[in-house]
């Protein structure tokens, strides 16, 4: 697993057909040829998507493809509480830090500032460190977090 798509941007990657800037990253997730890009979800992240009936429609056929995997709600929760009483967070996304730390994930793609604060502090997710994705530029982030290492 290698990418959290935050509730501000998954209408941008999976919805919007216009969207230059994240256009390399739909590409990637949504092409049947490179299955190396995929998402995580899971506690109120997952709730966030269900919330809008097209993001919920196409979250559930990335995860029929493999291209998604839902982290079990009860830890994402459970390491959400610990995140919020750590006092960790700047911004109002907890979840998201309890997500990448449960899942072991480090690519968020999100247009939160507060939450790119959070998610590349060294105090918070220490190693790896926490990386953002806001534009097609970035897309080696997605070589360096999707690719499997090689054998």
């Amino acid at each position: 697993m290698c990418l959290i798509l935050d509730n501000n941007s998954v209408h941008r990657v999976l919805l919007k057909q216009d969207e230059t800037e994240l256009f390399e990253l739909k590409q990637a997730l949504l092409s049947p040829k490179d299955m190396s890009v995929r998402i995580v979800y899971g506690g109120k992240l997952r709730e966030e998507y269900e919330t809008n009936a097209d993001v919920r429609r196409v979250v559930a056929t990335l995860d029929k493809a493999g291209r998604a995997r839902k982290i079990p709600d009860n830890a994402v929760d459970l390491a959400t509480q610990s995140v919020v009483l750590g006092n960790l967070c700047k911004s109002d996304d907890p979840h998201i830090i309890a997500l990448a730390l449960v899942a072991n994930v480090r690519l968020l793609c999100t247009q939160d500032k507060m939450l790119m604060d959070d998610f590349t502090n060294k105090e918070i997710l220490k190693t790896p460190r926490g990386k953002i994705y806001t534009k097609s530029k970035h897309t080696h982030l997605l070589r360096a977090a999707c690719e499997s290492p090689k054998r």
